[in-house]
């Protein structure tokens, strides 16, 4: 850009429950629109559970 302004090169996105973080992943988004569904299909994969709702603070 080289106009000084930083772009992100990555997007981290971190899944808490009770005050513990259960899940983190990197995404090469600079956007959280393409980030929700592939988490959320991620953090599926390895738990023993599903979450039956989720809260998105942004």
């Amino acid at each position: 850009m080289l106009n000084g302004q930083l772009k992100p090169a990555y997007n981290l996105q971190h899944g808490v429950d009770s005050e513990y973080v259960t899940w983190v992943g990197i995404y090469p988004n600079p956007t959280d629109t393409l980030t929700l569904i592939p988490f959320l299909k991620d953090m599926e994969k390895y738990q023993s559970f599903k979450y039956k709702n989720i809260v998105i603070i942004t």
